[in-house]
């Protein structure tokens, strides 16, 4: 991802957010390192991650369901396999949390 997909990235979040947040998710694509899963020549779900405090953090993820979520977290926690990687989420139960959970523990009995 891109400067180039701001436009595609900004249409995902508002209608995930609900807020207009053009100029943070402009900030964020220069410093981040971003996935996106496109379906056909559509954008469809996202995550960026970036440098932050004592290691990394994966945010925003936008995603309209479990597995596309963790198609688009998955390379950012195998990057980062080891280290300090965060990652909010509402999330307490489903396919999401499961994978996260199971990352965090694959990621500590390295």
């Amino acid at each position: 991802m891109a400067g180039g997909d701001l436009d595609e990235v900004t249409a995902l979040d508002l209608a995930a957010y609900n807020a207009g947040r053009t100029h943070v998710l402009a900030r964020l694509l220069d410093v981040s390192k971003g996935v996106a899963l496109v379906r056909g020549d559509r954008m469809v779900a996202y995550s960026l991650c970036r440098r932050f405090g004592r290691g990394q953090l994966v945010g925003p993820v936008v995603a309209a369901n479990d597995a596309d979520a963790i198609a688009v977290t998955r390379l950012h926690v195998a990057d980062h396999a080891g280290s300090f990687l965060r990652l909010d989420t509402r999330q307490k139960s489903g396919a999401f949390a499961e994978f996260l959970a199971q990352s965090v523990f694959s990621s500590t009995t390295r």
